[in-house]
């Protein structure tokens, strides 16, 4: 009688001892939006081209074209031509106080480089859309040998209770055409 309860005990108390713990995911806050139109709102309605300089710019959405989506049906095109000309699109977020802590995320297909590198030069930019300053930025060359989407993401930023312009900037140094484009922005926060 000793020995099975011995065994029971030890058999019982091994499978405590690798039995998985539960987990707790920690509180997250995303936003992820692919440029698609969805029954709230129109991709135009969210997202806003913007840009620069002594070159001609091209900052758009395009509708329908899935083979040169990341992903869904619709992405955004940016192009420019010319020396210190910059092109972008971006759109505002409302990060709610209960998550301090956030990266943003968007991904970029480099098409077209100046002739000489085949590069081009893009960042990513948070903004305090209160004040317009910049809380974080992250910049990249991407080259149009990459092939295909690739994701740039933020450094990690505060922004708990304010709301923030999350836009792609692509810079034309060269006076050749630059193009890309721009899909799948997404936002994570956690408390």
């Amino acid at each position: 009688m000793m020995l099975r309860t011995a065994v029971a005990a030890l058999v019982f108390g091994a499978g405590i001892a690798v039995a998985p713990a539960s987990a707790h995911a920690a509180p997250a806050f995303t936003i992820s939006d692919s440029f698609e139109d969805t029954a709230s709102s129109a991709a135009a309605d969210r997202w806003f081209p913007d840009g620069a300089g002594p070159g001609v710019r091209h900052s758009y959405l395009q509708p329908y074209d899935p083979p040169s989506a990341n992903t869904g049906t619709q992405f955004a095109h940016l192009s420019s031509t010319g020396t210190e000309t910059w092109v972008s699109i971006g759109r505002s977020v409302r990060i709610p106080a209960t998550y301090p802590r956030c990266t943003a995320r968007m991904a970029v297909d480099t098409i077209w480089g100046d002739k000489a590198h085949a590069e081009v030069w893009y960042q990513i930019e948070v903004i305090d859309a209160a004040t317009w300053t910049y809380i974080t930025t992250k910049a990249a060359i991407g080259n149009e040998h990459d092939g295909g989407y690739h994701n740039l993401t933020s450094p990690g930023f505060a922004a708990g209770g304010r709301t923030v312009f999350i836009r792609l900037v692509m810079t034309s140094l060269y006076s050749s055409v630059s193009w890309v484009n721009v899909d799948d922005l997404y936002v994570l926060c956690t408390a």
